[in-house]
């Protein structure tokens, strides 16, 4: 059987909006009231959040880029038990001292519809909730932090976090975590959200949770998947247990560019060439691609017959990590089913 090469640069695509929201937290968990999505803490013992986590990799971020900006807040636990929060600054001491999570007056968020109109301050936005507040004296990542007089799970059925000017016009995407924990409070319960994923490299991608039904979930990004063993298509399936590995910054909105600018996007600079093997006899193959940023490639191989990929077929996909400049890759002659 002959095998043809059909190639396809994946690369990460830059999402650039312009995001009107003006609030950031229910407003992007649940996009409209009848959705579901709950921030948590202490779900499954999960460290996100928790005033006893050490780990900076598992907490809730606020990004301050001017002292003269503050931060608006407010939330609504539901469920039992009660709970307090506090603020830390990016040197890790406490500047918002630890104080009882709300169940009524200001830090208290009593619908759905205060929550996406996000804070009120001297009454506007009319219809809003009134805020707590913190001016910061300094730049860079705050973090807030939680406890619960509960063993379980301790939900938000609300929650806001806004940054804001001095004149208190919100500022979108300085709200992140590199490892959300959420819940949809039931097995059947979908959730809509979307979130924006901020790598190291400044590709900014969306992602879309379509109605998944996952009741209690982690949602982070890294660079290789679930598994980091070196080989990108093991590494990228699926696996059970929590296989959470944070590495890049996750938003609820597109992060704020004056804060987070994006990258160019990848290029493929010399086209994919073979230049060892025979692609017609089940060898090895090489071929080399050149590519303007370091990534991901995958490689679509038709064995088919159809040009493309047909999914449950001979055809097969391979994807290997690649540098910047030219590189060299290796097929092993085989199709999907491992045979010629």
């Amino acid at each position: 059987m002959k095998k043809k090469l059909y190639c396809l640069f994946a690369a990460i695509l830059i999402l650039l909006s312009n995001n009107l929201l003006l609030a950031e937290g229910t407003k992007q968990f649940k996009p409209v009231n009848a959705d579901f999505g709950n921030l948590q803490i202490n779900d499954q013992s999960r460290p996100f959040a928790l005033e006893s986590n050490t780990n900076p990799l598992h907490r809730l971020y606020f990004r301050i880029n001017n002292t003269t900006e503050k931060v608006l807040f407010g939330f609504q636990h539901v469920g039992a038990g009660a709970g307090t929060f506090r603020i830390k600054d990016p040197n890790g001491n406490v500047v918002y001292a630890r104080t009882t999570v709300p169940s009524s007056g200001a830090g208290f968020i009593t619908n759905y519809s205060q929550a996406t109109i996000g804070p009120k301050v001297g009454g506007v936005p009319a219809g809003g909730y009134s805020p707590f507040s913190y001016q910061p004296t300094m730049v860079g990542d705050f973090y807030m932090e939680f406890t619960t007089d509960v063993s379980g799970t301790y939900h938000f059925d609300l929650f806001d976090l806004t940054v804001a000017t001095s004149t208190n016009t919100p500022i979108n995407g300085r709200l992140w975590s590199y490892a959300w924990d959420l819940s949809t409070r039931g097995g059947t319960n979908a959730y809509n959200g979307t979130f924006f994923v901020y790598t190291d490299e400044g590709y900014v991608s969306s992602l879309y949770m379509n109605g998944i039904q996952p009741f209690g979930f982690v949602v982070s990004s890294n660079n290789t998947g679930p598994q980091n063993t070196g080989n990108i298509t093991v590494d990228r399936r699926s696996v059970t247990g929590n296989s959470t590995r944070p590495m890049f910054k996750v938003f609820l909105n597109n992060p704020d560019p004056v804060v987070y600018p994006s990258a160019p996007a990848p290029v493929i600079t010399s086209p994919i060439q073979i230049v060892g093997g025979n692609v017609y006899y089940g060898s090895p193959v090489q071929f080399t691609i050149g590519v303007s940023n370091p990534g991901t490639v995958q490689i679509i191989i038709s064995c088919n017959g159809v040009a493309g990929y047909q999914p449950n077929t001979n055809d097969t996909i391979i994807a290997v990590g690649v540098i910047a400049g030219n590189n060299t890759i290796t097929w092993n002659g085989r199709d999907r089913y491992n045979v010629f």
